[in-house]
This record gives C-alpha cells, structure tokens and sequence, in this order.
C-alpha cells in the first residue's frame, strides 16, 4: 500500500511576507521621492530668491553711484544703505584676495597679513582725515560713514599693488561725489578726498622711492 501524501505546506505568510516587504520598499522609495523633489523645489526657491537679492543690490549700486552727487532723496534710503553694505563687503573681499595673493608670491603668510592690516589703517585714516577736514556741521557721522563706505566698491577689484592704486583712485572719485551728495561743499569735499587720498598717494609713492633709494644704495 502507498503511503498517503501529507498535507502541501501553507506559503500564505511567506508570501504575505513578501508583498509586506515590497509594499515597504515602494513606500520608501515614494517617499525618498517626495523627500528629494521637496527639497529641490526649496533648494530652487532659495536659489531663486538669492539670485533677485544679489541682481537688485547691484541695480540699487548702480542706482546710488548714477545720483550721489545729487542731494539726498528720502526715498533712495534703500539705495544708500545698500551701497554702502555692499562697498564695506567689496573692502572685505578684495583685502582677501590681496592677501592670498601676497600670500602666494612671498610664500609665507605674514606679508599677507602686514598687507591687509595696513590697508585697514589707512582705511581708517582716510575717514579720519574727512571728518577732521569737512566743514564742521556740513554733514553728519552717518552721512559721512554712508558716503565713505560706498565709495570702497572699488577695492573688490585690488588683488594686486596696482589694482589697488587704481582703487584708491577710483574710490577717491566716488566718495568725493557721494559727500557732495550728502551736503559737504564741492570745493570742501574736494579738499577733504586731496588731504585723504591725496595724502596716502604720497606716503606711497615716498615709501616706494625711499625702497628704491636703498635698494640703489645696496647694490652700490
């Protein structure tokens, strides 16, 4: 006699198995979806928001350097605040990039260093040697400090000593019409940029032909 065959196995909860396993994979594999396309759409967003900011402070730059030797409007507040942030930001970077090019060339870092301090200080003088040169009560601190900070734009182009001669130029220009603007007398506020920026021009070119003179006298 044959002996009866046995009950099949019951493959009902492996195969529940599986499907709860697949429906888990798909589940997650919607939501990573979801995850990544929501933070590419903020990610876009953000983008999108950064790029109108930086595209409207240049426009609003632009905006105040076109009419700053005009008297002050209440209106082109937003204009002068943002020059001037983007003129102190413009100081900053450029000293950066001066730096690290100074870096470079000495190969060490102290030169880099002794090259951005001394640009602070003079910096620092030229603004002391405004407001102690314009008329007293022609303008206020922060008119003066709005003037001055907007005409540094220049230095994010001052990598090198000659670009940074040019800026110094450049930067005279622009503050000479920017405390114009802010109700210094043209022949006072043209003055006031000769003793400041004039000044630094000359101790420059001093220091320059004073290195000169030794190197001359060392190679004698």
């Amino acid at each position: 006699m044959t002996q009866a065959a046995g009950p099949e196995p019951d493959h009902a909860p492996h195969r529940r198995t599986v499907v709860q396993s697949v429906a888990a994979m798909f589940t997650a594999w919607r939501r990573l979806l979801d995850s990544s396309a929501g933070a590419l759409v903020r990610a876009g967003v953000r983008a999108s928001r950064a790029w109108r900011a930086w595209s409207a402070q240049w426009l609003l730059l632009g905006e105040y350097h076109a009419k700053s030797s005009l008297p002050w409007r209440e209106e082109a507040g937003r204009a002068r605040e943002t020059a001037s942030a983007v003129g102190l930001r413009a100081f900053a970077f450029g000293m950066l990039v001066a730096g690290l090019v100074e870096s470079e060339a000495r190969n060490a870092w102290m030169p880099a260093v002794a090259t951005i301090i001394l640009e602070v200080l003079w910096a620092a003088a030229r603004y002391v040697i405004i407001a102690l040169t314009v008329p007293k009560g022609s303008v206020d601190r922060w008119r003066l400090g709005t003037a001055f900070l907007a005409g540094l734009v220049p230095y994010v182009f001052g990598a090198t000593p000659a670009l940074r001669l040019m800026a110094l130029a450049a930067s005279g220009h622009l503050t000479r019409r920017g405390l114009i603007g802010a109700g210094v007398p043209r022949a006072d506020a043209s003055r006031a940029i000769a003793w400041s920026f004039g000044g630094q021009v000359g101790v420059t070119a001093a220091g320059w032909v004073l290195r000169a003179g030794v190197a001359l006298l060392a190679g004698v």
